[in-house]
């Protein structure tokens, strides 16, 4: 859907400009090239990966423990901005059953000593998403499952141009059958630009 917006608007644009002729260019981007270069305002400069425990004590039997992965970056970057909002995939696993999920988030991160810890952040957190259950040989099986955690997360140190967290959230997964419990993660990652 995006990229038949992003055609029609190139497509309206080239016939509503005057045409002008120019010597031959040694550049050799393509139409894709340029409206990358165009979108770069809209590429994500931050990012952040976690990986986390999970423990669900009212799932099946023996399938209370897991983890998982989230990998995400925030799409408004703005310091004058109160809350953020992000975009993530994630996958996880618990027990026998396993998901993957595409997720909006919502940040609302402040500095609660910024004279004696600048570099301690404090970050409540929102997560809904839509996800698909998948078999363990890897293939989809097209259940929608919603996806939905609230918690936080605390930002602290530097390493490789980013930061550390560790975090707890509380969570569930809706329509997912026996496995549509509550469950807690317990993260821990490096981010970006967050």
């Amino acid at each position: 859907m995006v990229a038949v917006a992003l055609l029609s608007a190139v497509t309206a644009f080239a016939q509503t400009t005057p045409s002008v002729v120019t010597a031959p260019s040694t550049n050799s981007q393509t139409p894709l090239d340029k409206i990358v270069q165009e979108m770069g305002g809209l590429m994500p400069t931050n990012g952040v990966v976690d990986a986390y425990a999970t423990y669900a004590p009212k799932a099946p039997k023996g399938n209370k423990w897991g983890g998982g992965i989230i990998a995400g970056f925030n799409v408004n970057q703005s310091s004058d901005s109160l809350v953020k909002v992000g975009l993530a995939l994630g996958l996880d696993w618990l027990g026998q059953f396993s998901l993957v999920s595409g997720n909006v988030t919502f940040q609302a991160p402040f500095h609660p000593w910024p004279s004696k810890l600048p570099n301690l952040t404090i970050t409540p957190v929102a997560l809904v998403g839509i996800a698909s259950p998948y078999s363990g040989d890897g293939k989809f099986n097209g259940t929608p499952v919603v996806v939905s955690d609230v918690g936080g997360y605390i930002h602290f140190g530097h390493a490789l141009g980013g930061t550390f967290n560790v975090g707890a959230v509380w969570g569930k997964w809706s329509g997912s059958g026996p496995y549509s419990v509550a469950r807690y993660h317990l993260l821990f990652g490096w981010g970006c630009g967050f």
